[in-house]
């Protein structure tokens, strides 16, 4: 009896070392590899892709969202009068719009979606489709 509560006694402390003990050479193991991963030049490429994506897909909503600014940019130019230059003052509006959109969803969806994550390929297309 004494040597069955000694055996589960030491199967009791070794299952806690075991699982005190590997997790941390694992998480070690698995950070170094991740970073070396994440440093690699096919993973910079990877992220200035898909940095360009994300521009493309908020600088179109920037203007799409903003484009009565750009038609209220228009009207002094379409008009019979001589137009000086006091009429980009009303181009400053929709680009500032546009950039604010832009400047907004490119650091949103960068952190949440391109930052510290080893991107594949395949799905940096899917990052102008994607939903924050």
């Amino acid at each position: 009896m004494v040597g069955a509560d000694n055996s589960a006694g030491l199967c009791s402390d070794l299952s806690l070392n075991g699982v005190l003990a590997m997790p941390t050479i694992s998480v070690d193991l698995q950070e170094g590899v991740s970073g070396c991963a994440y440093e690699s030049t096919k993973q910079r490429v990877f992220r200035v892709y898909a940095f360009m994506l994300l521009c493309l897909r908020h600088g179109a909503r920037g203007i799409i969202l903003s484009w009565p600014l750009y038609f209220v940019a228009l009207i002094p130019v379409l008009m019979p009068i001589e137009v000086g230059w006091w009429a980009l003052f009303f181009v400053f509006p929709a680009v500032l719009v546009s950039l604010v959109i832009l400047l907004k969803g490119l650091s949103n969806d960068y952190a949440a979606v391109i930052s510290g994550k080893l991107l594949k390929g395949n799905e940096i297309i899917k990052i102008l489709w994607w939903g924050a």
